[in-house]
């Protein structure tokens, strides 16, 4: 259910053209609770053709608003998706755009696509998307080439934009765990609107193409899969992506790469709202149910609660909160448990390559792995071979796992031992 706030109404004005905004902020904890346009636009859809190219130079204006069909398949596709996504947050959450104002320019409903980049414009020739935000380009704008052409990915890109004008005046830290969060944010709304569009889920992002042609087959390291993420074809880990923070593919490198991990990093809370929204079992945790619905609610709403450099453990209470605003009580713990069983409560490996005490349970429905027993921090199926995630001291080489009921019986694994960074 809705709560009541005591919160300050601040209106920030510049001159015509400029932004013009009501934020109302919580008189208690100083965190925006809501913000209004005062100059309420329709938006004004631009998609320029790259036919192919690198360069934006290249690009020409192919579709206006209010102008029909090109013939252009991506162009066209482009239009009709980025209609659908500003209908999605309006009439699901009363947002008026990213901006608030009907698109994702600074000052007006203006929406800028440029498609059909080549795939060579992005790393390695894979293809792929992104959001400019202003803070990067006056000309603000989402790019994508052809194979990237896709609902889910137009709804990612755009909801970084929303990100972005929540969190005034430079939008989040596109960094580390702050950058997972909203790289995590931007694959369960685009979730939640294949749910608007659709009526189902199939908790793939970059994979199934619901504007035109059969399902795309992207290459491995851009195929997630948000209900398994050790399915993915792994970026940075040897054998898919993480679904906890103690998993061994939970990306502890330099920000030189991805920004810190922001893409592969942000699986394990994929992963929670996956468990939250059809209900499973996974480190100790079975979580029920609560829908989709509840689950977009939910993490749009948390989105507002962020800080501009929020981490895990901020959003570990941000998205509680979110839950508690909205539903009763027997909803948040569902909440919790799925938080927790992705370990979004602990420091994470990362914070050191030897093993933790054992951290007190939260409950006693959802408890925290043994991390004094190294066997059972979590045990994995990837393609049909078992591994078995632990931290350990490198000088351990030989570990006898015993029998626990035949599965497996019991055996003696080798392992080489590197160096964790």
């Amino acid at each position: 259910m809705n709560a009541d706030y005591l919160t300050w109404r601040i209106r920030v004005a510049g001159e015509d053209g400029e932004p013009d905004l009501t934020y109302f902020v919580d008189a208690h904890n100083g965190k925006p609770r809501w913000v209004l346009s005062n100059r309420m636009g329709l938006s004004n859809r631009q998609i320029y053709d790259l036919h192919n190219g690198t360069s934006s130079s290249g690009a020409t204006l192919a579709r206006s608003e209010g102008q029909g069909p090109t013939g252009i398949t991506d162009v066209d596709a482009a239009y009709d998706c980025f209609g659908n996504i500003n209908n999605f947050y309006n009439t699901v959450f009363g947002r008026n755009g990213a901006n608030g104002m009907g698109g994702l320019n600074v000052a007006d409903g203006g929406l800028t696509v440029y498609v059909n980049y080549a795939d060579s414009f992005f790393a390695a020739g894979l293809g792929g998307s992104q959001y400019l935000p202003p803070t990067s380009t006056p000309n603000t704008r989402i790019e994508t080439t052809h194979s990237w052409i896709d609902a889910k990915t137009f709804c990612h890109e755009y909801t970084h934009g929303l990100e972005y004008f929540t969190h005034p005046p430079s939008g989040m830290t596109y960094q580390n765990q702050c950058g997972a969060l909203m790289e995590s944010t931007a694959n369960i709304m685009a979730e939640y609107f294949q749910k608007y569009l659709t009526g189902t889920n199939d908790w793939l992002i970059f994979s199934t193409n619901l504007m035109h042609g059969p399902p795309n087959e992207y290459y491995q390291g851009f195929q997630v899969f948000m209900n398994d993420p050790w399915q993915d074809g792994c970026l940075y880990g040897a054998y898919g992506d993480p679904r906890s923070l103690y998993d061994r593919n939970y990306y502890c490198g330099s920000t030189s790469v991805d920004n810190g991990g922001v893409h592969a990093n942000s699986y394990p809370i994929s992963f929670a709202a996956y468990l939250l929204a059809r209900g499973g079992s996974f480190n100790n945790c079975t979580i029920n149910p609560i829908g989709m619905d509840a689950v977009g609610a939910i993490w749009y709403r948390a989105n507002g609660y962020y800080s501009a450099s929020a981490n895990f453990a901020e959003a570990f209470l941000d998205i509680q909160q979110a839950a508690a605003d909205l539903y009763p009580s027997n909803v948040v713990a569902e909440v919790r448990k799925a938080l927790q069983a992705v370990e979004m409560d602990q420091p994470g490996r990362c914070n050191t390559t030897t093993p933790r005490a054992k951290p007190a349970p939260a409950s006693t429905v959802c408890s925290a792995p043994d991390f004094n027993n190294p066997a059972v921090l979590g045990k994995c199926n990837y393609y049909g071979h078992e591994f078995w995630d632990f931290v350990m001291p490198l000088s351990h080489f030989l570990i006898k796992f015993g029998s626990d009921g035949g599965n497996p019986p019991a055996a003696t694994f080798k392992y080489y031992i590197v160096p964790d960074k």
